[in-house]
Parts: C-alpha cells; sequence; structure tokens
C-alpha cells in the first residue's frame, strides 16, 4: 500500500486537509499493485478510523468479507460499501483476486459535494454500515475508469496549480457515477432502519437544511418532537459522535469550503454562518483546525509548488 495515505484526526485537524493532504484522505487502493494481502491488515484498520468510508469491488475472482462478524461472499463483478461504524475484515480469497478499495473521509466527501440529495443519500449508506451491491460490467468498468482518473490526479499531479480543482472534480465525478449506479439498485430501494437509524436520518437531513441558521440541538430536537438529551443519547450511540459534533463539523465544511472558494471578508463569512460576530467565529474555527481563517485561507491559496 502507498505510504502516507493514513490522516490522523488529530493531524487532519492541524493540516485542515490542505490539497498537499488529499493522498492522505483518500486512499485509492488496488489489491495487485498498491498492497499485499500479508498487508491487508491496513486496508482493515484504515476503514476503521472515525468518519471514514470504505468502497470495495471485486474486478475478478472472488473472497470473502466478515462484516460485524457477518460473513459476505463477494464475486467478480460486485461492490460493498462499508462504514466507519461497521467491523472490517478480509477473509479468504481465491488465487485470481483483484479487488479495488476507495477509502475516503466522510468529512471530505461533505466538503466536496454540495449536493444535498447526494449527501442525504450517503448519510443513509453510512448509517446502515454496510451494503453489497451486484454490478453490471459495463458498470464496473465505469467505477474503474472514474477510479483511475481519481488516482491520477490524486496522485499524479501534485505539483500543478490546479491541483486542488483536479482532485475535486475527479471526486466528484466518482461519486455522481457511482450514486448514478446504486441509486436505481433495489438493494438500496429496499433498505429497512430501526427508529434509532430514522432519527439520525432525520437529523441529518435537518441539519442539511438548517446548520447555516441554527448551531443549538435543541432546534433540532424540538422539531424531531424528542429531548436533546435522548438526541445526544442516540446519535452518539449510533455513530459515536455526540449531537453537537455532528453540528459543528457541517458548520466547519462550510466555513472552510467558503474560505477556500470565496473571497469573501472572514466577517462576512461568520455573519453568514449565523456567529454572532469575527472574534466567535474565529475561536470556534481555531477550536479544531488549530490555525485562524486568514491563516487557513492563505494556506490554501497557496502555490502547490509551495507546499
Amino acid at each position: 500500500m502507498e505510504q502516507g495515505m493514513c490522516i490522523s484526526q488529530k493531524e487532519n485537524r492541524k493540516q485542515g486537509n490542505s490539497f498537499s493532504s488529499y493522498e492522505k484522505v483518500l486512499g485509492l487502493l488496488e489489491a495487485d499493485k498498491d498492497f499485499s494481502f500479508e498487508n491487508m491488515e491496513k486496508v482493515e484498520t484504515l476503514g476503521k478510523e472515525t468518519d471514514m468510508i470504505t468502497l470495495f469491488w471485486v474486478e475478478k475472482g472472488s473472497c470473502s468479507l466478515s462484516i460485524n462478524n457477518k460473513l459476505i461472499a463477494m464475486e467478480s463483478h460486485t461492490c460493498c460499501f462499508v462504514s466507519s461504524l461497521s467491523d472490517l475484515q478480509i477473509n479468504k480469497y481465491t488465487p485470481d483476486f483483484n479487488a479495488r478499495v476507495l477509502i475516503v473521509k466522510k468529512s471530505f466527501m461533505d466538503e466536496c459535494i454540495s449536493n444535498k440529495k447526494i449527501l442525504a443519500f450517503y448519510n443513509r449508506l453510512f448509517i446502515k454500515q454496510w451494503i453489497k451491491i451486484p454490478l453490471m460490467p459495463d458498470e464496473c468498468e465505469m467505477i474503474n475508469q472514474s477510479f483511475n482518473t481519481l488516482k491520477i490526479k490524486v496522485c499524479g499531479q501534485k505539483e500543478s496549480s490546479f491541483y486542488k480543482e483536479f482532485v475535486f472534480i475527479s471526486f466528484k465525478s466518482f461519486v455522481f457515477d457511482l450514486t448514478h449506479i446504486l441509486n436505481s439498485r433495489e438493494e438500496y430501494n429496499t433498505l429497512t432502519f430501526s427508529r434509532k437509524e430514522e432519527l439520525f436520518i432525520q437529523f441529518m437531513d435537518l441539519l442539511l437544511e438548517h446548520y447555516k441558521e441554527e448551531h443549538e440541538v435543541g432546534f433540532y430536537a424540538e422539531k424531531l418532537f424528542v429531548s436533546p438529551q435522548y438526541l445526544t443519547l442516540i446519535i452518539k450511540k449510533l455513530t459515536g459522535k455526540t449531537t453537537n459534533k455532528w453540528i459543528d463539523d457541517t458548520l466547519l465544511m462550510e466555513a472552510r469550503k467558503l474560505l477556500k472558494t470565496t473571497q469573501e471578508p472572514v466577517q462576512q463569512i461568520a455573519y453568514r454562518l449565523n456567529f454572532s460576530d469575527q472574534s466567535t467565529f474565529g475561536k470556534f474555527f481555531k477550536k479544531y483546525l488549530g490555525m485562524s481563517p486568514l491563516e487557513y485561507r492563505r494556506l490554501e491559496h497557496a502555490p502547490a509548488m509551495a507546499i
């Protein structure tokens, strides 16, 4: 496996997912090239990190996955979506086995993809923990082509002045291709959720709609007809993150996006995100990224060769 593809939560906050580290928040792996099965535990470990999403698809041969202690047979032209909420292990595989893996931080996906319908789609997959879906040969080829393009942009064009734009566009293209396939599948459309999982989904839908104006747990709890304490308890139990942390992460995602893609003054961004003033926004931002909004903007706008 290529070195440096995983970045810890602590390191991630310090670096702010600057475009010099996209290779670290996007793990792009191929069974016959990037890792040996003697080191397959690295994939298992990386996929378990908080906020990770793993997409695993088989080009040929077959293998056996263990997801939450349930054995899943993976044949040629099948894909499996696994969130970090699951316990993933790779067991037996045939001699001709060849697979490809994309491991991505959900926070990176949320930052890159602005389409609320697509984010809601992946929130459902995330909380469901895993889903296996068969692919037609042409669909597998489509995903492979998008994967190849993404890998070239992430790993092969770091010196380009447009590196971050290349990565974002390629990743968006990959996600749209994948979503187009998954959204038409009976396996996705017939998913069922527990009452607690439905509560998380409803909370995330509300959050995507109101996060810019509403930062308090009480607002979302009232909309969902539950107490703030109960909402936090369920969200924490399901995801390992508190309701407040989900709200903060979503705000941070938008703040970073605005700092990177607009020239709006920091004060205007603070007001747009409904912070009382620029100082309060600055403290919030520095709490998570270890730098001020202006420092982050300068870092993101630095020439690629200087990183």
